[in-house]
């Protein structure tokens, strides 16, 4: 089945994500990688879990281009919640599982280095903006959010066709 350019990219950020293991050299095992579904808010999420979450795209007309056919641009934010839930009996510091998971997450999707932009040509450029933490209902720290903002382009006709 063919996706468009839009969905193979969040696809390839799952897939990306999915690689944080202490196997390949990262500091922690990532448990699951997911993306919502309608009910999401009511699923359940687990330690060292992420969540990417695909927020509203905007236009990026300044980097659309002529043609036949034209190509639109986009640029497509990506919340990544990084889930931090510790055990009762687990004494290390919230901040220092935060920062690692952090870290771990922004090496592997920066990972092959001159290219890691381009989503496999997919996208035009990418980036990795301010992480903010969240908290639970009690006010407890439940882990942090990487926005990936990831810039593209597609045939004004076809959304399913990299331009």
């Amino acid at each position: 089945m063919a996706y468009p350019v839009v969905e193979q990219i969040a696809q390839a950020i799952v897939a990306r994500i999915g690689g944080v293991t202490k196997a390949a050299g990262y500091s922690l095992d990532i448990g699951s990688v997911r993306r919502p579904t309608q009910r999401w808010q009511l699923e359940h999420f687990d330690h060292l879990d992420a969540i990417i979450v695909q927020d509203d795209r905007s236009r990026l007309a300044e980097s659309d281009l002529q043609g036949n056919p034209p190509a639109i641009a986009w640029v497509q934010p990506f919340d990544i919640m990084l889930i931090v839930r510790q055990g009762d009996t687990d004494s290390t510091p919230i901040d220092q599982l935060i920062n690692q998971f952090e870290a771990d997450v922004a090496k592997c999707i920066t990972t092959p280095n001159a290219t890691w932009h381009s989503w496999g040509g997919l996208a035009i450029n990418s980036e990795l903006s301010d992480p903010a933490s969240f908290t639970n209902d009690d006010g407890s720290i439940e882990g942090v959010a990487m926005r990936l903002n990831v810039h593209y382009r597609h045939s004004e006709f076809d959304p399913y066709t990299v331009r």
